[in-house]
């Protein structure tokens, strides 16, 4: 039987059990700006949340309710047939699907036995071939790779806090408290992004990790738990509206109204390395809930 995932404050154990509310994931197909087709690659009553957009197709979790206990698995939705593969179907919950820089892997947030939290690797040729990336690095959220083999990720805690590592190293380094669940890095100017509460205020912030300086960018609203990149422009959504923002704008700006797609609320969003399509979670229900 899988573990009931505990990786958060924000919900509470009880709510675990049952698991978080329904939401879909859908895909996005843009000509310059506009949109050009939206579909609905989940249909399902139930969780399905954390697209990685790929050229072959959608990675994403979803979660499943099995011998009254509420588990998740790592699933694989492809464009060309139009089918949806269970990749891991173990005996404990993975969320979380991020490409490892070698591209021939994911790395996944795997809930082990005892209800430890830890980085694993699941080849993408071998799908039997796992291995635990950290073995003491704990409890993790979420996490985003950089160059060089580094990474950043979220460690639960009282408070939360942004660490730095390397493959093959067993540290971290602090990098920042009170963060958010968004981690994310651009190639094309070698820095992290994240949000970041201080006083009562979110940041968008971003790390340098050549010089481990972290600078705030933007303050955002703080009902925004999440946001993506297409390009240089930082994307984020309010209900069923997304928002664009980039240097030096001073204020982000309206781009597109999916209500027509959503009636409810956007949360995750990832965009394709071109910007031409992009994966969004829609929550099936007009409540405020929380995610993983």
């Amino acid at each position: 039987m899988k573990k009931i995932i505990i990786c958060s404050a924000f919900i509470s154990v009880s709510a675990w059990a049952a698991g978080p509310m329904g939401s879909d994931i859908f895909i996005a197909d843009l000509k310059q700006n506009d949109v050009l087709s939206v579909d609905n690659i989940t249909q399902r009553l139930g969780y399905d949340n954390q697209p990685l957009l790929t050229p072959e197709g959608v990675y994403y979790t979803a979660g499943f309710e099995k011998n009254q206990q509420w588990q998740t698995d790592i699933m694989f939705y492809d464009f060309v047939t139009k089918q949806t593969k269970n990749l891991t179907q173990s005996d404990v919950s993975e969320y979380s699907p991020t490409l490892m820089p070698s591209l021939s892997a994911l790395s996944l947030i795997v809930v082990e036995e005892d209800g430890a939290q830890k980085l694993w690797s699941y080849s993408l040729a071998e799908p039997q071939k796992r291995m635990r990336i950290f073995e003491s690095i704990a409890p993790v959220g979420y996490h985003a790779w950089g160059n060089n083999n580094e990474l950043v990720m979220f460690i639960l805690g009282e408070p939360h806090t942004l660490q730095f590592a390397q493959l093959g190293k067993e540290t971290s380094k602090v990098i920042a408290h009170d963060i958010g669940r968004t981690l994310t890095y651009s190639a094309s100017i070698e820095r992290y992004a994240f949000s970041l509460y201080e006083n009562g205020t979110q940041w968008l912030a971003q790390f340098n990790p050549s010089n481990g300086q972290v600078d705030k960018l933007l303050q955002l609203p703080l009902e925004v738990d999440y946001f993506a990149w297409r390009e240089q422009q930082l994307v984020f959504a309010k209900q069923s509206k997304l928002y664009t923002w980039s240097a030096p704008q001073a204020a982000p700006k309206l781009w597109l109204d999916l209500s027509a797609y959503c009636q409810t609320k956007i949360t995750r969003l990832n965009f394709s390395v071109d910007g031409n399509q992009f994966a969004f979670v829609c929550d099936e229900l007009a409540v405020e809930q929380s995610q993983i």
